[in-house]
């Protein structure tokens, strides 16, 4: 490849919006290629999986554009990234479930029901857990301190 090239990808991983967004990317195609997307497509049955997935990975993507731009000017330590990201993507996971109970029919209903039969702790941490949103958000911050090591170089804030 041209030397060129990497400097554009270098110049692209600084800016923080493309870099959440690359790492994001990423983070879905390995899920893709280890067919844990399927696996997930089959714990959520179908409908209720687009509407999970849509709403996780738009909270994740601005998770990380808060994290990136609080720490704009400081270099991005792998434990802490590590940490958000996991922290992150089960909080992620928590509104996905939430949201996708209630956007699809009756949910909100359903959501109560499941609420009175079981736990509100089991409607809030079991599901999360089971659909491996945590893996997914420590994933997308190991890919992001990756990438980010990659550029060599602080991020600019180039996006508002």
């Amino acid at each position: 490849m041209d030397r060129g090239v990497f400097q554009k990808i270098k110049l692209l991983i600084r800016n923080r919006f493309a870099l959440s967004g690359l790492a994001l990317a990423i983070t879905y195609a390995v899920f893709s290629i280890l067919q844990l997307n399927k696996l997930l497509h089959a714990i959520l049955e179908g409908e209720y999986y687009y509407t999970y997935q849509i709403t996780f990975l738009i909270i994740m993507f601005f998770l990380f554009q808060y994290y990136l731009k609080r720490y704009k000017n400081l270099t991005l330590k792998f434990y802490k990234i590590l940490i958000f990201g996991t922290v992150g993507g089960y909080f992620a996971g928590i509104c996905a479930y939430l949201g996708m109970v209630c956007f699809v029919d009756f949910g909100f209903g359903v959501l109560v029901n499941t609420i009175k039969l079981t736990s509100v702790w089991f409607v809030l941490f079991v599901p999360s857990f089971f659909s491996l949103s945590w893996f997914f958000g420590g994933l997308i911050g190991f890919i992001t301190w990756l990438l980010y090591k990659l550029s060599n170089d602080k991020i600019k804030d180039t996006i508002m």
